[in-house]
Parts: structure tokens; sequence; C-alpha cells
């Protein structure tokens, strides 16, 4: 989690060497190789998605799991004319998008000594699963568009987050693809965050008095050694 929480703080190209520091602020717990690895959940999160009716809720667990839909579902959803699959309202996320602290699922509940659940600070929210896209970050096309444009046309999505993530899919099938730097977009200059304030000198509260120790005096001259006259 907090890998994921930090990665999300700064900007880095990769080298290519996995066992390369990361020199970043905030510091990265990890090397090249956490890094990346850290970097694919995020986009596979964030750009794993397919025509609603491919997967479905997994009931059985809990919690809920998304699973391949049946054979005979997806033969009943599919396929799917082009017209219905260029809208936004027609995609799902299937794999689930991590959360503001790195998580796919609620944190587990904390209890004190008498065995009470405790309270969160701060109410963590937690992406469901088969979550509909966010048409804002996506743009569809059609291939072929325009004058060629037909019901058997591929339906191009392309993500407007992760530049590189793309999913196609036609009639029955689908595919995800993401050739990229693993950059999130920003049209923004970066500017990497400050670091944090500096903490204030102690100081004695109202009504408290500052009192100093007395300085401790010791003789550094060392003790002879047994058997020796003193001088």
């Amino acid at each position: 989690m907090k890998q994921v929480v930090i990665a999300r703080q700064f900007k880095k190209y990769f080298t290519g060497s996995l066992d390369s520091p990361i020199n970043s602020y905030p510091p990265f717990p990890g090397n090249e190789s956490n890094y990346l690895r850290t970097t694919i959940a995020i986009i596979n999160g964030s750009t794993s998605i397919s025509p609603a009716g491919y997967f479905e809720l997994n009931e059985d667990d809990d919690p809920p799991t998304i699973k391949l839909a049946e054979p005979e579902t997806i033969n009943e959803n599919f396929p799917k004319a082009a017209s219905e699959l260029k809208e936004p309202d027609s995609w799902v996320h299937h794999e689930i998008e991590l959360n503001s602290i790195g998580r796919c699922t609620a944190l587990p509940e904390q209890t004190d000594e008498n065995g009470d659940v405790i309270e969160p600070d701060e109410s963590i929210e937690v992406t469901p699963p088969l979550k509909g896209i966010e048409s804002e970050q996506w743009a569809f096309r059609l291939s072929p568009g325009g004058s060629g444009e037909h019901s058997n046309s591929l339906v191009i999505a392309r993500s407007l987050l992760f530049p590189g993530a793309y999913s196609i899919a036609a009639g029955k099938r689908f595919v995800n693809i993401y050739v990229g730097s693993g950059m999130i977009y920003n049209s923004k200059t970066y500017t990497p965050p400050l670091p944090a304030p500096l903490q204030k000198e102690w100081s004695p509260a109202e009504g408290e008095e500052l009192i100093e120790m007395d300085d401790i005096r010791i003789d550094p001259t060392p003790p002879k050694p047994e058997g020796e006259e003193e001088e």
C-alpha cells in the first residue's frame, strides 16, 4: 500500500535496470523492480476495461470477486453493434482500481483492548467491482469510421489518463494493450511536493518556567593504576 501511495506523488522514467535505486521525493521504499510492479498495478486497475457483459460478480466469495461470465451469458450479450460499443456506458472496469491508500478491498476492522471496533479518522472509499468507466477519461473511435462505418467496425477506446493504453472490441472479442512510459497524463507542469514544514523549537507553556540544571562537573583526571603511588 505504501509503495502505491508514494509512487503516485512523483514522476520518474524507468532506466531498464531493475536493481537501480529510486531517487525520489517522497522517498520510495524499494528499487526499480518494486517501482515497476507498483506502476503496473496502478495502470492495470485504471485501464483494464471491457464491454459490459463479459464479466460478472461471483457472489459466493466474500467480498464478491470478478469472474468471466458463463458462455451462455456471453452468447446472449454479444455480438454488440459498433454504435452501442462506442458509448462509454457500455464499458466497465474488469480489474478493481486501487483506492487512495493503494487497496482494492476495504481495510480489516481494527479493535481495541476491549474488542470494540475502532472507527477510522477518515472514511476511505473502496472502488466497487465492475465499475463503469468515466467518460472524461476515455476517447472512442471506430475503424473503419466515417463513410466506411458499419455495425462490424472495430471500436477503439483510448485512455486519456494513461497515454498508450487502448481497449479494442469487435464482435465477441476484446483486447487491452498498453505501450507507454508509465507516466500519468497531467495538463500542468509537474512540480515536486514541498518538504514537510520544520518543527518549532520547544518553548514552555503558559504558566511554566524553564529551569536549567546545574552543570555537573567531573574531574577529568584519570584515576591512578592500583599500586602506583601518588606524587
